[in-house]
């Protein structure tokens, strides 16, 4: 478990101040979130019905914290049992070059510039409930990008030029393609998914 000036001390590391220090006391557990990789199953991480609990705000207090200062290259956390969360906020995961798989919470609609830059996981999977993309959210990243809306998110268009490709449902693929403008050859349907 992390203490405070544990987290302080890793802040001052990368150079920077923690612009948020969380609190023990609103629950010890939300301290070892971004040290431990797997947020549900580590024995100091969540269990499913914490994760169900927490609310945006605290999210957006965590990822302020931990997005940019987390250990570089650990898996990316599981976010699939966060059903309160909507958003990811801007620069969520940046340049913590998080490997794995993402799995976006089974409520995103949106997520804010650049939430996935230069992180390297092979798989980028967002809900059907998910409508808006932040400007550069691929910038220098890895991997396969699977929406499960049947009407493309709003800027897909300016993103998809950075993304190895896209897959969507097999009913949606005109919309994605039409979307997708100049790289239409990029999308895919999710029929053709292997290794699901």
């Amino acid at each position: 478990m992390l203490t405070n000036e544990i987290i302080r001390r890793r802040s001052q590391m990368v150079g920077k101040p923690a612009p948020f220090v969380i609190n023990a006391t609103d629950n010890p557990k939300y301290m070892g979130l971004f040290y431990n990789a797997g947020w549900c199953a580590s024995p100091d991480g969540m269990t499913a019905k914490e994760c169900a609990a927490v609310t945006q705000q605290q999210m957006d207090n965590i990822l302020k914290f931990g997005g940019r200062v987390g250990a570089a290259k650990e898996p990316m956390p599981d976010l699939s049992h966060f059903k309160k969360i909507t958003s990811l906020p801007y620069e969520a995961f940046a340049y913590t070059l998080n490997t794995g798989i993402a799995y976006c919470p089974p409520n995103l609609r949106s997520t804010k510039e650049r939430a996935f830059r230069r992180t390297r996981c092979s798989r980028y999977y967002f809900p059907a409930s998910f409508n808006s993309i932040g400007t550069g959210i691929s910038i220098d990243t890895t991997g396969i990008w699977i929406f499960n809306s049947m009407v493309p998110p709003s800027g897909l268009s300016s993103n998809i030029y950075n993304m190895t490709a896209v897959y969507c449902p097999d009913n949606a693929l005109a919309a994605y393609q039409d979307a997708a403008g100049d790289y239409a050859n990029k999308v895919k349907p999710i029929s053709k998914l292997t290794n699901v």
